[in-house]
């Protein structure tokens, strides 16, 4: 036994405790093994490459035409091709255009009950 022992330090094994559990010596998390990276999570997948700045001028492009847009949208969210980041910009884009179309379904039904009230109105009121 080496005087380093005598003296009660743990030599990196064991808790890493000095004389009396001063805390002298304490390894860094790091360097007994269960340091890992904060950055890569057991859980995480693999990175993938991000989609390029004419990737993404190509798709804008494409979603400004009528009809089609709709269906690349479909295409883009629930193709098992496409880059995750396309993936998601494609979801969020149909769940826009469903609010939106909710929106509208609600306000032209709005308005033909208000057209009807008035053509009533004016009906009755001049006849």
């Amino acid at each position: 036994m080496d005087d380093y022992q005598k003296n009660g330090y743990q030599n990196g094994y064991g808790n890493g405790w000095g004389p009396q559990g001063q805390g002298y010596y304490q390894q860094n998390y790091y360097q007994n093994g269960y340091y890992q990276d904060p950055r890569r999570n057991r859980f995480s997948q693999e990175l993938e490459e991000p989609m390029t700045l004419g990737e993404w001028i190509v798709t804008l492009l494409i979603s400004v035409i009528p009809c089609v847009n709709v269906i690349m949208m479909f295409v883009w969210a629930f193709g098992s091709s496409t880059k995750r980041s396309k993936s998601n910009w494609a979801k969020a884009m149909l769940i826009f255009l469903l609010i939106f179309v909710i929106i509208g379904v609600i306000l032209m039904i709005t308005g033909v009950f208000t057209m009807t009230e008035y053509y009533t109105y004016l009906y009755n009121n001049w006849y």
